[in-house]
This record gives C-alpha cells, sequence and structure tokens, in this order.
C-alpha cells in the first residue's frame, strides 16, 4: 500500500521498502532503490502498482509545475542597512514585489523591463528611478546599503518580504524591428515577430512560455486596441499601470469577465467598465478600452497617449498557478475549502463584490510576525498577512490584526478559509483569488 502525503511516500506491506533513487515505471520499481532496469523489481499486479519518486513530478508536459520554485519563489531576508545585502532565490527574478515587514514602507515593485525604477503598488503615484534594488545577471537581487525601504535594520531578522516571478529575462532594445526587443524563455527575439494583427505595439516585452507569465511595456494610443501577450494561452489575471503618470493599477481577472476590472491600490468593489477591458483576452490579445474611471480621484488610463504603460499577465499552469473565485458563508468553521492542485507558496484573495476590502497576501516563507507564540512558517492556520493597497505593517501580528483575522489553511492541495473576517469570509461575498505553487499536488499522485 502507497499513500502520498505532502509529497511523500508511505509505504506498508509485506516486503521492506525502499523509497527509489531512480524515477520509476508503471510496471517495474524496485525493493532496493536500484535502477529498475537492473534491479530486484516487482511486477505489475504485485503489492505495489507504481509510485512517484517523491518530490519530483512525473509524465507533465508543464515544466513550470516540475520545479515552481524555479519560475516563482518568496523570500524574507533581514534589513543590513549600513551595508548592502545580496539574496540568492535560485533564479534570476524578472519582477520582484518586496514589503518592510516591521516598518511602513510601501510596496515596491521592480522589473527587468523597466529598469531601474520602483512602482508601488499601494499608491497611483509614477515610477521612481532609483537604485536601492538590483538584479543579478544569474540570480537573485541586490539591496543597497544605503535603502532604506528594503534594507532598514529596524525589526531585523526576517523583517523584509520578497516575491520573485521569472519571465523571459532582460529586454535589451526599445525598437520593436531589434532582435532583443522581446525576450522568450531567455532567448532573444523582436516584437514584430510576435505582434501578429495587434494595433498597439509594444516596445518591449519579456515572456515565460513556460510559466505563463509576460511583462510588456507598451505607449498607449489614445483610443481601443489590442495588445499582444505573447502566451501560449489566454492572460487570466493582467495587472496595468500607466507608470509615467498619478494613474491606477487596473486589474483583470478572469472571474471579473469582460467590462469589469478593480484597482490594486484602492479598496472599493469592481467597477462596471467597458473601458478598460472591454472583452475578454483571448491566446493573442488583451482587449484595451480608452481607460477606466473607477470613480473621480482614482483613474487607470491604460491606452492613454502618455508613455509608458507596463502590464503584467498571467495564465494558470496546472500544478504550478491558479486564479479563481470562492463565495464564503461566513462560517468560520465551515468556510469554503479552495482546490488549487498545489500547496499555495503565494495566496493572494480579495473580495470584490462587497464594502471597502483589502487584498490579502499570505506566503509560505513568513512566520506570524511577534506574535505569542509564533506560528512557523508553513505551518496553520497562516495568520501572516499583508495588504498590496497599504503600506501599513498589518504582518507584524498585534492582538487585533494578523494574530486574530488572518486565519487560512495552506494545505497540500489548496486552501481552507478559518474566519469569516469580512476581507475574506463574509457571508455572501465574492472573493478573486491567485495562487503560486510550493509542490503540484496532483501531480504526486500521478493524476
Amino acid at each position: 500500500d502507497i499513500r502520498m502525503i505532502k509529497g511523500k511516500a508511505i509505504y506498508s506491506g509485506t516486503n521492506s521498502f525502499t523509497p527509489p533513487a531512480f524515477p520509476l515505471r508503471t510496471d517495474k520499481y524496485t525493493i532496493d532503490g536500484t535502477d529498475p532496469a537492473s534491479g530486484t523489481a516487482f511486477v505489475s499486479g504485485e503489492v505495489v502498482a507504481f509510485l512517484f519518486q517523491p518530490g519530483k513530478v512525473a509524465g507533465t508536459d508543464n515544466e513550470a509545475a516540475k520545479d515552481p520554485d524555479a519560475n516563482f519563489k518568496a523570500v524574507t531576508y533581514s534589513g543590513t542597512n549600513p551595508n548592502a545585502n545580496t539574496i540568492s532565490i535560485g533564479f534570476k527574478p524578472d519582477l520582484v514585489w518586496a514589503k518592510s515587514r516591521a516598518q511602513a514602507y510601501g510596496h515596491m515593485l521592480y522589473d527587468t523591463v523597466r529598469g531601474q525604477n520602483h512602482l508601488n503598488s499601494d499608491n497611483a503615484d509614477a515610477q521612481v528611478a532609483d537604485t536601492q534594488l538590483t538584479f543579478h545577471a544569474t540570480d537573485g537581487f541586490t539591496v543597497s546599503a544605503s535603502s532604506g525601504e528594503l534594507n532598514d535594520a529596524t525589526g531585523a531578522p526576517n523583517n523584509f518580504v520578497a516575491w520573485c516571478w521569472k519571465a523571459g529575462g532582460a529586454p535589451t532594445s526599445d525598437d520593436s524591428s531589434v532582435s532583443g526587443s522581446a525576450m522568450i524563455d531567455g532567448s532573444p527575439t523582436t516584437v514584430d515577430s510576435i505582434k501578429g494583427s495587434a494595433t498597439i505595439i509594444p516596445n518591449k516585452m519579456s515572456i515565460n512560455t513556460k510559466a505563463g507569465f509576460s511583462i510588456i511595456e507598451y505607449s498607449g494610443t489614445g483610443s481601443s486596441g489590442t495588445l499582444p501577450h505573447g502566451l501560449l494561452k489566454a492572460p487570466e489575471w493582467i495587472v496595468i499601470k500607466n507608470y509615467e503618470a498619478t494613474n491606477s493599477w487596473a486589474v483583470y481577472h478572469k472571474s471579473l469577465g469582460a467590462g469589469k476590472q478593480i484597482l490594486l491600490n484602492d479598496v472599493g468593489q469592481d467597477s462596471s467598465d467597458t473601458q478598460g477591458f472591454p472583452s475578454v483576452p483571448t491566446n493573442n490579445f488583451i482587449n484595451l478600452g480608452t481607460g477606466a474611471a473607477m470613480d473621480t480621484n482614482q483613474i487607470s488610463s491604460i491606452s492613454s497617449t502618455t508613455p509608458n504603460h507596463i502590464c503584467y499577465a498571467w495564465h494558470s499552469v496546472p500544478g504550478y498557478s491558479v486564479f479563481g473565485s470562492y463565495t464564503a458563508n461566513g462560517d468560520p468553521n465551515y468556510n469554503p475549502f479552495v482546490y488549487t492542485g498545489f500547496e499555495p507558496a503565494w495566496l493572494m484573495i480579495r473580495s470584490h463584490d462587497g464594502g471597502n476590502r483589502g487584498w490579502m497576501i499570505w506566503d509560505n516563507k513568513r512566520i506570524t510576525y511577534k506574535t505569542s507564540p509564533n506560528i512557523p512558517a508553513g505551518k496553520n492556520p497562516a495568520k501572516s498577512w499583508l495588504n498590496a493597497q497599504s503600506a501599513s505593517t498589518i504582518d507584524t501580528g498585534s492582538a487585533n490584526s494578523a494574530g486574530v483575522y488572518g486565519d487560512v489553511d495552506i494545505l497540500s492541495n489548496g486552501f481552507k478559509i478559518r474566519n469569516n473576517d469580512g476581507n475574506f469570509g463574509l457571508s455572501g461575498e465574492n472573493h478573486l483569488y491567485m495562487a503560486f505553487a510550493e509542490f503540484p499536488f496532483s501531480y504526486a499522485r500521478g493524476v
């Protein structure tokens, strides 16, 4: 009898068994951990039917699911000001989203398409040029000695968190006809070879087809149009910011559908506004309207003529990422379990049709910060959360914040809501979620 529990093989039977050092076949597997081609083997129909090697994925074309943390990783690190700090993550990221956990500094977003500039998800401000964070040529990033927002020693250790995604690499040209204006899976090409019949032509693109993620820089035309994304499927989660103007972040989510959007830097409900995303994305294009007037003070002009705009676009990859929705019932004991097909390494939830609600973020690296007792990273309930639209340090876990209201169980195949908090568990409210994997549960089971 073989049982898979959080990616580990548990064996019970009449024969002794050693977990194999080799990937196994469905008709033969060894009892001594040697190569099935030469080792002592059971045959199909005896005690063992088949087994996938613990911690690995067998028989799938989803490359990102085989090794999720080669495409996304959450890390915590300690501020070391007045000394620089180098953080290795195992790959070169193209998008880093970092936040102080101890100080009310903003959420800092850097990407390799815009270069040495940061945006804040918690406000509508234009980007700011700086060198607080620099990307490594091969692995991770460095925060500068003088950076307060990314390297303040107050609250150390582990007083910062960074969420890192891999796209296609840093473009080397903003001329769409020149090789290097687009990077696909680490290889240079031209934007013109990707654009097809698009009416809004990107200046630069960075695309990870295996992980379903692209970063697109473009100048708007002032009218509605189609923007190429370079992915193999239609994007399901899109975030756009006019980074040279004081404009809000416009968000499309597949569960909102066409004609609706919501703001990343705000707590308001979704808006029925066809000027933003008038129709759903296709396998080739993102359909953009002329702008998105959420209210008089929050305008995200995603197709204005003001250069330039940055667009982050993702589609789901089984075993690696998923974007969906659920309806809460208000019962802390029986609120929904949401199946993702993997153990989430990063989870964001947003109620989109209730009152003023936050963008709640959990990950697998933060302990419940400065609570008593601490809940270790990766253990349940996950109480340590941050809000994408707020610079506040809710993650510090005071008695009336993360230490009470953040209860979500992060499970091997999804997540379970353990609270009736208005941000993610209030009865009748519909919630968007975005999740990236730590471990692909479905493929570990051989599904």
